[in-house]
């Protein structure tokens, strides 16, 4: 998410004039615009993975366990996922 946000930034700076202050309101509330999507998907993600691997209900541990299993099984499912996972589309 680190590298997503520097690329954003970079990609800001150079679509508005240079002689703007990096620093403007008007830059900063772009940015947070900008970053707004990607940042709610990664909580949201984040959250998901803690609970579904801190959770003990039976069914639930079956059914991570076979999607892990999949995953280990279906190596396009897994880079795809992975893909997913960082950001890549």
């Amino acid at each position: 998410m680190g590298v997503r946000d520097a690329n954003a930034l970079a990609r800001l700076f150079a679509k508005n004039n240079t002689t703007t202050d990096p620093g403007s309101f008007e830059n900063l509330s772009q940015y947070k615009q900008m970053r707004l999507a990607d940042k709610a998907k990664v909580i949201q993600a984040t959250d998901t993975l803690v609970r579904v691997f801190s959770n003990h209900y039976a069914p639930l541990v079956t059914g991570r366990n076979l999607s892990l299993l999949g995953l280990n099984l279906l190596p396009s499912l897994k880079t795809r996922f992975a893909k997913q996972a960082m950001g890549q589309r």
